[in-house]
């Protein structure tokens, strides 16, 4: 398994984990595991916003490096 497959891994295994406190959304009607649903969808876009920011940084420097090379030949 390469680093790639294990940051991936560990990302997923932390949306996971933040939708487990939501219990299948069952019961929301109840105030205290309504509040638990919401922290579990706040925490999966916070999961999801880091790594598209992780996403656009890995992209944009890798066309940098292709621009660069390219100029090189």
């Amino acid at each position: 398994m390469n680093d790639l497959s294990l940051w991936q891994e560990a990302q997923q295994d932390l949306v996971i984990a933040s939708l487990k406190k939501a219990r299948g959304f069952v019961g929301i009607s109840e105030q205290e595991h309504y509040d638990e649903c919401e922290e579990a969808v706040m925490g999966v876009l916070s999961q999801v916003r880091k790594v598209a920011r992780q996403w656009k940084v890995s992209y944009l420097t890798l066309f940098h490096m292709i621009v660069f090379v390219m100029r090189q030949m």
